[in-house]
């Protein structure tokens, strides 16, 4: 009873935010795509799957995947990072940590990549064989300590199909996608998505101001849950 309730609350709430789906072409609700397999419990681990499907079964030829917490910094994010495929290139990556672009082959598969920020060539057999191996590698991990994790799992495929030379892979850098890990700075002003500028970007920051018992609880409260914590 409890799980259905849920269900309707957040059905209700995507019904409720319908005002603003206008400026997008096509709305899919992509997580009635997620395999039966997929348990709604814990949510986090749904979620994640679901941006798995989502990259999977996108309609395009070309896709460019961004989470909630990576901001567009010019009107021309999309064609920037697309251009990065170049003429063969099947997926671009972030490097998930600053010295990880010093190495190169096996050792440099051996480390994760972001997942915050990636282009796609989704006609490509390849991409979708690599996409369909990340979504099982994430569903293998949900036992383990990394299974709110999706980044293990893309590291999984993306060295599986890179050794098995089923995949090219291209790098979007850091001037491009500014992350804390691997950007000097993590700012509008310096790249072209910048992510978690809340937390990061001076300009930005989110201050929560007030005494007690007047809400401040809640608001640090749901700022954690987006991962955007408060200034004290």
């Amino acid at each position: 009873a409890d799980r259905s309730r849920r269900r309707r609350r957040e059905r209700d709430a995507f019904k409720g935010n319908s005002r603003y789906l206008g400026a997008f072409d096509v709305v899919a609700e992509l997580e009635r795509e997620v395999p039966a397999s997929v348990p709604a419990s814990p949510r986090a681990f749904r979620v994640k799957a679901a941006k798995i499907v989502a990259m999977a079964r996108s309609p395009f030829a070309e896709t460019v995947y961004l989470d909630f917490d990576s901001r567009p910094c010019r009107p021309d994010f999309v064609a920037t990072l697309l251009r990065l495929l170049g003429r063969e290139a099947d997926v671009a990556l972030a490097d998930n940590y600053a010295d990880q672009r010093t190495t190169v082959g096996d050792p440099h598969y051996r480390r994760e990549h972001a997942s915050g920020c990636v282009a796609l060539r989704s006609a490509s057999p390849r991409t979708r064989r690599f996409l369909s191996l990340y979504l099982e590698a994430f569903l293998l991990l949900k036992a383990t300590p990394r299974g709110r994790r999706d980044q293990p799992a893309l590291m999984v495929a993306l060295k599986k199909t890179v050794d098995a030379r089923e995949l090219i892979d291209a790098t979007v850098p850091p001037d491009v996608f500014c992350r804390k890990n691997t950007s000097k700075a993590v700012s509008c002003d310096s790249c072209v998505v910048a992510h978690k500028t809340a937390r990061y970007d001076v300009g930005a920051k989110i201050f929560g101001v007030g005494f007690k018992k007047t809400g401040t609880t809640s608001l640090a409260a749901a700022l954690k849950r987006l991962k955007i914590g408060p200034e004290p």
